[in-house]
C-alpha cells in the first residue's frame, strides 16, 4: 500500500506482512516520500505524520526533523519510538579467507572481525563450520571492542560459515565464507629493468605496495613475471598486469597485453630509461596516448632540476572518458599527498582530440601524468615516469600506498568488485559478463542448504562487459548464472551480508527526531493530538508507508505498540 487509504484492515494485512530487512537506514527518504505523499493529497482535510521507530543512532542521528506543510500549514509530527528488549549485540563485522595457509597441511586460514555492542560485557564461543566439522574458540568483548579470530579449516571445504550465539539481532550473527576461490586480486608485474640491489630495482616499490594491502574491498595476489616470458598464457589468470619499463617488446608481447585488455583485464603500463629514443610507435595499439620525447622538468629561469608536482587542474571530471572517471574515483584517498611528490622527468604524451577525455593527472607544467582508456572490455592506463625513485619521488610519499591500490582497482574494473569476500544488504553486486551471455539468473538459495528455499531472485541490469544486481535484500548465498539460449555458461556465488552499521543497536541520545520523541512522549504533547471520529487517510497511509520503507521497521521480534486515535467516549 503506497497511496493515502482510510481501510483499517488493508493497513493491518500489510503491516503484518512487512519483513524486517537489515540495511542501512535511509531516514531522510523516507520523510521526502511523507511529503510527496502529503502534497499529493488535495481532499484530505486533515494530515498528520506519525514516525514508528527504533531511533537507532547510526540510521537517524543525522536525520533532520522535515518541517511539512498542508496548505500552507505546518503539519503536525509525532514519534513514537519502538524500544527493543535488550541492546546486547554481538556482530561478524568481517570474515576473509588466506589460502597462503595451503602449504601447511592442506588447511586455508578463516580471518574474523567481532564487535560487540551494548552494555555489558560479553563472553561466549564463536564456531566456524566446515567439512562437517566445527571449530570454537573463546571470545570475551568489553562494549565497542572489535576481536580477531583465526581458524584452519580443510581445504577440501567449499564453503565455511560462522556463527555466533542468538542476541539481540541475528541477522548478523552468521555469515558464509567461500573457501575454494580466493579473493585476492591477482597482479602480475612485469619488470623490465630488473637490479640485484632491491630499492633499485624497477619493481620494487609497486611490488611493497601492492603487498602491504589497501583499503579497498579483497587482498592482492603478487606475480612477477619476467619479461621474456610474457605471454597469453602467463596472464590467463591475472586481472591486472603491470609493465614496468618494458623498453621496446617485441610483437608477441605486445600482442598478449593487448589480447589480454580486450578480454577484461586491466594494464598499466610505465616508462623509464628503455624508453625507445622514438617513442611514437610504442605500445601504440594499447596505449591511451602516443608517447614523445622524455622532457626534464626544470625550475623556472632554467635552474637545476627541481621536479613538477601532482595535480588535477586543467582536468574536468565531467568530461573523462569511462576509464579515467573509474580512476579518478578512485584515487580520492590519495589525491591530497599527490601534491608534495616532485618529478624530474617525464615522456610526453602526444597531442590528440582524445587527450583531455583521457588525462587522469596532470604534473604541474600541465604535461599528462596520468592516463587511460577502455580497450575491447578491459582498460588501459599509461603512467608517463617511472614507478621507482629514478625520475620522481612519489614511492616514497605517503600517497604512494593509495596511488597504486586506487589504480589497481579501477584498471581490474568489475573483476575487482566481483572479489569482494560479500557484499552488504541494499548494495548492488557488479559481475563481469561473458561476451556470450543473453541473461543473467540469480537465485538466493534457502538457509536449510544447497538448493532448499531456492528462489530467482530479480532481474538485472547489463552495461557493457557486465552485470549489475541491484536489490540484494536478504543475507545469505545467491547463485548467479550466466545463460545463452536457456543454457549455463558458467555459475558464480554472491554472499550477502547484514551491513556492519546495523549492529550498534544504541538509540540516537540527541538529534531532531530524538527530542520530538521525547515530547511525543509527554503527556501535555500526547493532549494537542487532535481526535477524531476516523482514522484520517493520511496518517494511514504515511505510518504504512514509514513503516514499509524499512527504515522504521522494528527490529526482529521486538514488541511493536502502534499510537492510534481513537473515536472519544
Amino acid at each position: 500500500v503506497r497511496q493515502l487509504t482510510a481501510d483499517r484492515q488493508a493497513l493491518a494485512r500489510a503491516l503484518g506482512l512487512v519483513r524486517w530487512q537489515p540495511r542501512r537506514d535511509d531516514a531522510a527518504r523516507a520523510l521526502q516520500l511523507a511529503q510527496s505523499l502529503l502534497e499529493g493529497a488535495t481532499d484530505v482535510p486533515n494530515r498528520r505524520v506519525v514516525v514508528l521507530t527504533d531511533l537507532q543512532a547510526s540510521g537517524w542521528q543525522a536525520a533532520d526533523m522535515p518541517v511539512l506543510h498542508d496548505r500552507g500549514q505546518p503539519v503536525q509530527t509525532f514519534v513514537d519510538r519502538l524500544a527493543p528488549d535488550t541492546l546486547e549485540n554481538t556482530a561478524i563485522v568481517d570474515a576473509t579467507v588466506d589460502r597462503g595457509a595451503d602449504d601447511a597441511g592442506g588447511q586455508v586460514r578463516v580471518e574474523l572481525a567481532l564487535q560487540h555492542h551494548g552494555r555489558k560485557p560479553w563472553r561466549d564461543y564463536v564456531s566456524v563450520r566446515a567439512a562437517e566439522r566445527e571449530f570454537k574458540s573463546l571470545v570475551q568483548l568489553r562494549p565497542g571492542e572489535l576481536a580477531r579470530r583465526s581458524f584452519l579449516v580443510p581445504v577440501s571445504a567449499q564453503w565455511a560459515e560462522v556463527v555466533l550465539p542468538a542476541d539481540a539481532l541475528d541477522a548478523d550473527n552468521r555469515r558464509l565464507v567461500r573457501l575454494d576461490a580466493a579473493t585476492a586480486l591477482k597482479v602480475a608485474v612485469i619488470n623490465g629493468a630488473p637490479r640485484p640491489v632491491p630499492r633499485d630495482d624497477e619493481a620494487f616499490f609497486v611490488a611493497q605496495a601492492l603487498e602491504a594491502g589497501g583499503s579497498g574491498p579483497g587482498e592482492v595476489q603478487l606475480d612477477r613475471i619476467a619479461a621474456d616470458k610474457l605471454s597469453s598464457a602467463t596472464l590467463a589468470d591475472h586481472d591486472v598486469v603491470i609493465a614496468a619499463n618494458l623498453g621496446s617488446p617485441p610483437a608477441q608481447t605486445a600482442e598478449a597485453l593487448l589480447e589480454f585488455a580486450r578480454g577484461g583485464g586491466g594494464v598499466l603500463v610505465t616508462v623509464g630509461d628503455n624508453l625507445p629514443d622514438t617513442a611514437m610507435d610504442y605500445l601504440a595499439a594499447l596505449l591511451p596516448a602516443s608517447i614523445g620525447a622524455v622532457r626534464s622538468a626544470a625550475v623556472s629561469g632554467g635552474g637545476p632540476a627541481a621536479g613538477v608536482g601532482l595535480d588535477q587542474a586543467g582536468v574536468d571530471p565531467a568530461r573523462l572518458c569511462s576509464a579515467a572517471a573509474a580512476i579518478a574515483r578512485e584515487l580520492q584517498q590519495a589525491r591530497p599527498g599527490l601534491g608534495d611528490a616532485r618529478t624530474t622527468r617525464y615522456a610526453l604524451a602526444l597531442p590528440a582530440a582524445e587527450l583531455a577525455s583521457r588525462t587522469v593527472l596532470r604534473f604541474g607544467d600541465g604535461a599528462p601524468a596520468l592516463l587511460a582508456h577502455g580497450v575491447g572490455a578491459g582498460r588501459v592506463a599509461l603512467w608517463t615516469t617511472t614507478i621507482d625513485r629514478d625520475w620522481t619521488d612519489l614511492p616514497l610519499q605517503p600517497a604512494w600506498l593509495p596511488f597504486v591500490h586506487g589504480t589497481v582497482r579501477a584498471l581490474a574494473g568489475p573483476r575487482a568488485l566481483e572479489r569482494k569476500a560479500a557484499v552488504e544488504v541494499g548494495q548492488t553486486a557488479t559481475l563481469g559478463r561473458d561476451d556470450r551471455a543473453e541473461q543473467l539468473q540469480v537465485r538466493h538459495e534457502g538457509g536449510g542448504g544447497a538448493g532448499e528455499g531456492e528462489r530467482v531472485l530479480q532481474a538485472v541490469l547489463q552495461r557493457p562487459g557486465q552485470w549489475s544486481v541491484p536489490g540484494l535484500e536478504t543475507p545469505g548465498r545467491y547463485v548467479a548464472t550466466e545463460l545463452r539460449g536457456g543454457a549455463a555458461l558458467n555459475s558464480r556465488p554472491i554472499v550477502v551480508v547484514a551491513p556492519a552499521s546495523e549492529g550498534d543497536l544504541a538509540p540516537a541520545a540527541t538529534g531532531p527526531l530524538a527530542t520530538r520523541a521525547a515530547q511525543s512522549a509527554q503527556p501535555s504533547t500526547a493532549r494537542t493530538v487532535p481526535k477524531s471520529p476516523v482514522w484520517t487517510p493520511a496518517l494511514v497511509g504515511l505510518l504504512l508507508l514509514l513503516v514499509t520503507e524499512a527504515a522504521l521497521v522494528a527490529r526482529g521480534a521486538w514488541p511493536v505498540q502502534i499510537l492510534v486515535w481513537r473515536r472519544s467516549a
